[in-house]
């Protein structure tokens, strides 16, 4: 079925959409946005002679009948920065998981390219999305009786803050900043990896001490990996051995300052070898410093450190898997690789009754009781 696309003040035909199934007001603005040259979706409105205060990009829309089809009816807007209050709504929504709000919010044309909007800091926006984004709890809505169709079902806040032009290589407002791309990597979360990338993330912050790639290799994450393969990321980009201790290192230690890249981190993790083959396979990129040398495994490995280091990287690679994540801490402990990473996050200050709501898990409830 053809859906004509009409302006809403003259009526001309501006395009025609085909619509297999029932269409969203979020599918036809992405569609306009592409098809006018847009900055955003959200400078969109659908039908809005017929919108009503409850209205959600992400309700499904009825075509209203037309003598040879469908259509619908839009007007452009300009954006604007959001204000304070919209700006604390958008984090209430957030905190809720309230995707068609979220929406809403935005389809009022708010723009977040603006680092410090009145209100606090758009990091922590895209921080409370990744986090919500990555919990298990199902996105809830305020209005029950409409259907609603999430663009992308595994990470939709995250989502409909990057179509809002926040800039996926945002830092937070932190002396050792955390970065979104290591967030997304630390966590393990492949959907908001893959989000990062599409919105052009960093593969090599300058502020992670250790490449992003290193740590999925840690992880032993192929997917992961191969995202950040694609996305170009080096695997002979070293970092010092000690900073993936989970434990104070010092820069004057000579067996703590020796590189490592996630090519040797994989050498000696996996006796199967599959992650050294998909890292080696990897397109190559001009200015590798070891890009030219070929891998030998296993036993020169051991030649190109220091016995203590090498003991330094064995303990690595067989302590990260027990390491403690925000979602799973063990009772009593949390280690240093979470504090410092969680330390670099900017995030809100929630009310105090927020944390004793009954829509929070206690997994939730420790990520966000960690506040500035």
């Amino acid at each position: 079925m053809l859906v004509d696309v009409r302006h809403s003040l003259t009526g001309e035909v501006l395009m025609q959409l085909e619509a297999n199934s029932d269409l969203s007001r979020w599918e036809v603005m992405a569609q306009v946005a592409v098809h006018r040259g847009l900055m955003t979706p959200y400078q969109v409105a659908v039908n809005p002679d017929l919108v009503s205060k409850q209205a959600s990009p992400l309700h499904i829309i009825a075509t209203r009948s037309a003598a040879d089809g469908c259509e619908v009816r839009i007007i452009v807007h300009p954006l604007q920065y959001p204000t304070a209050a919209q700006y604390h709504r958008l984090m209430e929504a957030l905190y809720r998981k309230d995707a068609g709000e979220v929406a809403k919010l935005l389809g009022r044309g708010l723009d977040l390219t603006c680092l410090v909007p009145p209100g606090g800091h758009t990091s922590a926006l895209l921080t409370m999305a990744m986090l919500k984004d990555h919990d298990r709890e199902p996105y809830t809505t305020s209005s029950s009786s409409v259907s609603l169709k999430y663009p992308c079902p595994d990470a939709c806040l995250t989502f409909l803050l990057l179509q809002a032009k926040v800039d996926p290589n945002i830092l937070p407002p932190k002396q050792q900043p955390t970065t979104m791309i290591g967030l997304a990597v630390a966590l393990k979360n492949q959907p908001l990896v893959q989000l990062l990338l599409d919105a052009e993330a960093e593969v090599h912050p300058d502020e992670a001490t250790v490449p992003p790639l290193i740590i999925a290799v840690l992880h032993q994450h192929e997917g992961i990996v191969q995202a950040l393969l694609t996305a170009r990321a080096d695997p002979w980009r070293s970092t010092p051995v000690g900073a993936l201790l989970d434990c104070p290192w010092s820069k004057w230690v000579h067996p703590w300052t020796e590189p490592v890249s996630a090519v040797r981190v994989a050498a000696l993790q996996s006796p199967s070898q599959t992650m050294v083959g998909i890292l080696m396979n990897a397109p190559a990129r001009i200015g590798s410093w070891e890009a030219s040398q070929p891998l030998h495994l296993p036993v020169p490995i051991s030649m190109a450190y220091s016995e203590r280091a090498m003991k330094l990287l064995t303990k690595v690679i067989e302590d990260y898997p027990r390491r403690t994540g925000p979602h799973r801490p063990l009772i009593g402990h949390e280690s240093l690789h979470w504090r410092k990473l969680m330390a670099g996050l900017y995030l809100p200050k929630l009310p105090p009754g927020w944390l004793q709501s009954e829509d929070i898990s206690a997994a939730n409830c420790y990520l966000l009781r960690q506040m500035d």
